[in-house]
């Protein structure tokens, strides 16, 4: 049987070994084009592109991301998911994680949950993103590429959403 959230991030770990990435300046490039055009609401080079990246990776996988009104944003992602109780309290390998990184509750980053590694107030998960940075240097949420990253995070600062099937 196959998982729509599994075929996804399997899609966004090739991605992320072939090195997809940013070309010529920030948030522009062949990927980022790609990515875009998945989101299906005219987002343009330029535009942080996490949300486009995970809305790719499901729409290879089979799920219509049109059922998202406003999916280049990691906020009206987090919105409804909430409204179609897909938020959970366990994340499960393939798995939607959104992230606060900042002071306020509007998620500002998204990827995909690869492994979780530990549970409780504070988590550590091995994620693949894009639009991050490789490592802890350089930007977080609006970083060059797709990686597999390794966060350790308070449990008040992500959400979990999974996709139906």
């Amino acid at each position: 049987m196959s998982f729509i959230r599994l075929d996804a991030l399997e899609l966004a770990l090739r991605l992320a070994k072939i090195g997809a990435k940013e070309e010529g300046g920030n948030n522009n490039g062949r990927w980022i084009r790609i990515f875009a055009q998945a989101t299906d609401v005219g987002l343009k080079e330029g535009f942080p592109w996490c949300a486009a990246f995970v809305m790719y990776c499901l729409s290879q996988a089979g799920f219509d991301v049109k059922r998202i009104k406003n999916r280049a944003s990691v906020g009206f992602i987090e919105q409804w998911a909430s409204a179609h109780n897909l938020i959970v309290e366990r994340p499960l390998r393939g798995d939607l994680v959104t992230f606060r990184f900042d002071g306020d509750d509007w998620p500002d980053h998204i990827g995909f949950v690869r492994r979780v590694l530990g549970l409780g107030p504070i988590l550590t998960l091995s994620t693949v993103e894009g639009n991050t940075s490789s490592g802890d240097q350089g930007s977080q949420d609006d970083g060059g590429g797709v990686y597999i990253r390794r966060r350790v995070v308070r449990r008040s600062k992500v959400r979990f959403i999974r996709i139906p099937d």
